[in-house]
């Protein structure tokens, strides 16, 4: 065998431990990505980030709207208070009716 072919076969060789090296590399880096844990790491993550962005946006769009939002919440409470408001004003109606006819 020529001195030629030893040094390709070496070299060869030495190329087939380096890729078998780089491929458990790969597996173990693989292996530890795919990794249960690794797993809901990054989905926790994941959401905590769409949490954020959304709580972001939310923020946004109330200081956008906060006029309306305070108009709308304004007629929510009249809306349902109506009955005690009337009652009051009826309560009211009724004393001053039996002041002005102090005979009823």
């Amino acid at each position: 065998m020529s001195d030629d072919a030893r040094d390709d076969i070496v070299a060869l060789n030495h190329r087939r431990r380096e890729r078998r090296a780089g491929l458990t590399g790969d597996f173990k880096q693989a292996k530890a990505d795919l990794h249960p844990r690794a797993l809901f790491a990054r989905w926790t993550g994941q959401k905590k980030l769409q949490i954020t962005n959304a709580a972001d946006v939310g923020k946004q769009r109330l200081e956008k709207n906060a006029p309306l939002i305070g108009l709308a919440g304004a007629a929510i409470l009249l809306f349902t208070a109506r009955k005690p408001i009337s009652n009051l004003f009826h309560k009211l109606r009724r004393k001053a009716q039996q002041a002005k006819d102090p005979k009823s």
